[in-house]
């Protein structure tokens, strides 16, 4: 018997297991051509749509499973309403970007197959190239394995292109819209930055939003991952140089381009290698292990002052160390619905935890810093009127966050890309 036909009764095997203690069982596997279904893009279409059934049904259980052949995931409901199940799934394929390259399948208990189209009256599922009947492609060998695998692997990275681009956008907006935060440029306030203000931010945003998504896409298309922030510097560059230009000469982004630069590198990368959410923090540990070496370097930063002057790593440090900042705000936003307030919060928690080298450089001293942090870890932050009392301190004394909030930016894209795609 071949491995592929050993997985198959394996995976009958479980869902007959679960339809023991649970009236239906969905199961999600990646509709791959061809011996090789293992492709990275089966792994990240079965976590992706993972997501998707379990934004629209009342999911128990979700198990994800990798056998020799193919991945795939099992979930249980406890409603038996199959009809009605089975309809919410079929939606789900005929109108999802990416339902053509998933097969999502209705068990029943007592019943040894899952419940077809077929069974229901409707038409079988057309070919995902030239909408003919997929059977009669398959028959004729009308498409080669080679282009159905091509079409495969462009449709999930076009997809990815469409939502890594309104999140990466979304995230940079939401960190812009947030009042009261401490000295950082709000709708209504230039905050403690006298050279910048609201429209002047979005247009160094939209500046970048094209060099974000080429850094995502470098990422995505890498092989050798230890060499990843010397390759991709280039586009750092140039994304600095299209900020200024933007604005004037005014630096509004700059440490939001290495802080989301690795994010997005690392995302790329597990993205196409078909691996899962937590291995974004591994990858970036292994892509900035160079990072530390910079402090020796003649070029000139306020990071490199500040640990010059204090001995703090900064940023660099938080990368070095996978970002755990970020890892704890996380946490943090985990089953909860997001808010102003709750987003506040964050940035205090995230502002408490690291060395934000903006706030050291523009208080003077640790002393100015540790009172400042004094005075926030005290403090309900959720609480709209607290908020802008610490706010009116930090404008009072030139105190800005900016490190904090670009950390807080990452935080609020990988939020969104664990809750969509991983």
């Amino acid at each position: 018997m071949s491995d592929h036909l050993i997985a198959l009764e394996k995976k009958a095997g479980l869902i007959a297991k679960l339809l023991e203690s649970h009236p239906t069982v969905i199961s999600i596997q990646a509709n791959i051509p061809g011996d090789d279904k293992n492709i990275s893009e089966a792994h990240l279409l079965v976590r992706l749509f993972v997501h998707v059934v379990q934004d629209q049904l009342n999911v128990k259980v979700i198990s994800l499973m990798t056998s020799e052949t193919f991945p795939y995931a099992l979930l249980t409901l406890e409603t038996e309403n199959e009809a009605n199940i089975k309809q919410t799934l079929m939606n789900i394929e005929d109108t999802h970007p990416l339902g053509r390259l998933i097969d999502l399948d209705l068990h029943l208990e007592g019943k040894s197959h899952s419940l077809s189209r077929v069974q229901l009256g409707l038409k079988p599922r057309a070919c995902m190239i030239c909408g003919s009947e997929t059977i009669v492609c398959r028959r004729t060998e009308k498409h080669s394995l080679e282009t159905l695998i091509s079409h495969i692997r462009q449709t999930v990275l076009h997809h990815l292109e469409v939502v890594i681009a309104g999140l990466v956008e979304d995230s940079i907006t939401a960190e812009l819209d947030l009042e009261h935060k401490f000295g950082l440029v709000t709708k209504s306030s230039q905050g403690s930055h006298a050279d910048m203000n609201y429209h002047l931010m979005i247009k160094a945003r939209d500046a970048l939003l094209p060099y974000f998504m080429e850094i995502f896409l470098h990422g995505y298309h890498a092989h050798d991952i230890k060499i990843l922030l010397s390759s991709s510097r280039p586009i750092g560059i140039k994304a600095e140089q299209a900020m200024l230009e933007a604005t004037g000469g005014i630096n509004c982004y700059k440490g939001l381009i290495f802080v989301l630069g690795l994010i997005l590198l690392s995302s790329g990368y597990v993205m196409s290698h078909g691996e899962p959410f937590e291995a974004i923090f591994k990858h970036i540990k292994t892509i900035s292990e160079p990072l530390l070496l910079e402090f020796n370097s003649t070029q000139d930063s306020i990071g490199k002052r500040m640990y010059l002057t204090y001995g703090t790593l900064g940023v660099r440090g938080e990368a070095h160390l996978g970002f755990p900042s970020i890892l704890h705000a996380l946490s943090l936003l985990e089953d909860n619905p997001l808010s102003d307030g709750l987003i506040r919060h964050v940035l205090k928690t995230i502002a408490l935890k690291t060395d934000d080298t903006v706030l050291m450089h523009r208080a003077g001293s640790l002393e100015q810093v540790q009172f400042f942090k004094d005075m926030l870890k005290g403090a309900d932050v959720k609480d709209d009127k607290v908020a802008q009392k610490i706010t009116a301190y930090a404008i009072s004394k030139r105190l800005s966050l900016g490190g904090s909030a670009d950390l807080l930016v990452a935080t609020l894209f990988l939020h969104q890309v664990r809750s969509l795609i991983l």
